[in-house]
């Protein structure tokens, strides 16, 4: 079984065209760091103990032949909801090759987790299951309102909440000294905020046009049910913008 192992995480909101390259590169330089730290460590040996014996290649490597490296993965786990469609291997990435070289050419393979790639969440043994069906599902209301009536899913931690904060364009409170979020109220509250975003546009689009057509500000407040002080309001804030 194997007892060290380095993981790495890159978070994307978004595609990234070029991502097996990246992750190729993060990889090779956490292994470059493996290389010199030993290569510092042989040095400073040889500095306490001038008997230290080490053959020439050794010295030129830095490395011996009993050393080993640190298995390195790095998981990129995607937030957004359209698909991947970007390539998953650094061979994808290749201009068109002969078959017959392919065989001689590296290749670097992405791990990718993407929500819209995932059809069994309860494969998964933490919240981040949840986490990922619910970003999984977000853009569509009615599927959210049937997800969330799920008692697991009621609840999330501070910290998923963050999440999805900061790769969706929702923004759902986030209770203080709390370490919960329930969601279905959060989910509750957005919807309605939404819908008093959008029936405060209506209005003030209703309200301009009105404007514009000379009907008297008096008149614009008996039909949006609002005080001629709020009509002034709603029409100053459209000069200035």
């Amino acid at each position: 079984m194997q007892k060290n192992i380095k993981f790495g995480v890159e978070n994307q909101s978004h595609i990234h065209y070029a991502m097996p390259v990246r992750n190729m590169l993060y990889d090779a330089i956490n292994y470059s760091a493996q290389v010199n730290e030993k290569t510092k460590k042989y040095r400073k040996i040889r500095k306490q103990n001038p008997n230290f014996k080490k053959t020439t290649e050794e010295f030129l490597s830095g490395w011996h032949p009993d050393d080993r490296l640190v298995p390195v993965i790095t998981v990129t786990i995607y937030f957004g909801n359209d698909g991947w469609d970007a390539a998953k291997s650094l061979q994808e990435m290749f201009s068109e090759t002969d078959e017959s070289l392919k065989e001689f050419l590296p290749d670097y393979k992405l791990h990718l987790i993407s929500c819209n790639n995932i059809s069994d969440f309860t494969k998964f043994h933490t919240e981040f299951g949840r986490l990922m069906h619910i970003l999984k599902v977000i853009s569509d209301e009615e599927q959210m309102d049937i997800l969330l009536s799920d008692p697991g899913y009621s609840a999330l931690s501070v910290t998923a909440a963050q999440i999805i904060n900061t790769f969706t364009e929702l923004h759902f409170s986030i209770p203080e000294k709390e370490d919960t979020i329930n969601m279905r109220n959060a989910w509750t509250d957005h919807k309605e905020s939404g819908r008093r975003e959008g029936f405060n546009e209506a209005t003030t689009s209703y309200t301009q046009r009105m404007y514009k057509a000379g009907i008297p500000l008096e008149v614009i407040a008996e039909v949006i049910e609002k005080p001629v002080t709020e009509v002034e309001k709603i029409l100053s804030n459209d000069l200035i913008h």
